[in-house]
C-alpha cells in the first residue's frame, strides 16, 4: 500500500460526565479558559485500533504508550509532527486546525464509528481507515 510509515494520530471522541463533547467544543472552551490546556484521546499503537491503523498502512505517532487509549496534550501532539490526523466520532471544528500548531497537517475524518468498539464491525473500520489514510 503507499501509505506505509505515514506518521497518523488517530483522535477519538472523549466524554464526560454531562455527557459527550466534541473536540470542538473542547478547542472552544480551552481558548475562553486561560491556561486551561487542549487534550486529545488517541488511539495507542498497541490496542485494538492502533493495530488496525497498522493493517491499514499508518504508523502510529502517538509513540509507544502501552495503553489501547490514552490522553495526549495538544503540544504532545505538536512534538510527534503527524502527517495526518484521522478523527473518529468527532468533527473537526469549522475553519481551523483541531490542534493547535499543526495547522498544515491533514486532517480527515471517518464516515462511521466503528472504529470506536471492537465487535463484527471490525472490517468496516479497516475499510474506512484505510480509505482516510488515501484521502
Amino acid at each position: 500500500m503507499e501509505n506505509t510509515h505515514l506518521s497518523v494520530l488517530v483522535a477519538l471522541r472523549t466524554g464526560n460526565l454531562s455527557g459527550v463533547e466534541t473536540y470542538a467544543e473542547q478547542v472552544a472552551s480551552a481558548a475562553a479558559a486561560a491556561g486551561h490546556t487542549v487534550t486529545l484521546v488517541v488511539a495507542g499503537p498497541d490496542g485494538f485500533a492502533g493495530e488496525l491503523l497498522a493493517d491499514a498502512g499508518g504508523e502510529n505517532a502517538a509513540g509507544d504508550n502501552p495503553l489501547p487509549f490514552f490522553r495526549l496534550s495538544a503540544e504532545a501532539a505538536v512534538r510527534a509532527a503527524p502527517e495526518a490526523i484521522v478523527l473518529c466520532g468527532i468533527d473537526a471544528p469549522p475553519g481551523r486546525s483541531p490542534i493547535p500548531g499543526l495547522e498544515k497537517t491533514r486532517v480527515t475524518t471517518l464516515r462511521s464509528t466503528a472504529l470506536l468498539h471492537p465487535g463484527p464491525r471490525l472490517p468496516e473500520a479497516l475499510s474506512d481507515l484505510t480509505a482516510a489514510l488515501r484521502r
